[in-house]
C-alpha cells in the first residue's frame, strides 16, 4: 500500500477503515433483502444513521478535547491516553515486521522505513 504514498499510514487507515465499513454496509443491505425490505429504505437508513453518528461522533470528540485538559498524555488524570494510536502503529510495526520476511525465490527485503514496505 505504501506505493502510493511512501511513510504515510494515512493512506492504510482510510483503506482499512473503508473496506470495513463497506462489508458491514453490504451486510445489511443483504439482511434487509432477506427480510423484504425495499433496497431504497435501507439505504436512506443507513445514511440517515452514518451521517448522525458522523457528525455525533466528531461533537463528542470535539467537546472532550476542549474540556479534558492534557487530554492523550501519559499523566492525565482521569487516564484518557488515547491508545488506538499506540495500538495501529503496533499493528503497523507487526505488519512491517511479518512482511520483511523473504518468500520463497525472493532476493530482496521490504524496507520497512519506506519504499516497498507496508
Amino acid at each position: 500500500m505504501n506505493i502510493f504514498l511512501p511513510n504515510h499510514q494515512i493512506f492504510k487507515g482510510y483503506a482499512v477503515q473503508t473496506m470495513g465499513s463497506a462489508l458491514i454496509f453490504t451486510q445489511d443491505l443483504k439482511l434487509g433483502h432477506y427480510i423484504k425490505v425495499p433496497p431504497r429504505a435501507s439505504f436512506l437508513a443507513q445514511a440517515t444513521a452514518t451521517l448522525l453518528s458522523g457528525f455525533l461522533q466528531v461533537g463528542v470528540k470535539e467537546a472532550l478535547f476542549t474540556t479534558v485538559p492534557d487530554i492523550c498524555t501519559e499523566n492525565q488524570k482521569s487516564m484518557l491516553t488515547c491508545p488506538h494510536n499506540r495500538v495501529f502503529f503496533s499493528a503497523s510495526a507487526i505488519w512491517c515486521v511479518t512482511s520483511s520476511i523473504l518468500p520463497a525465490g525472493s532476493t530482496e527485503a521490504n524496507d520497512c522505513g519506506g519504499g516497498d514496505g507496508l
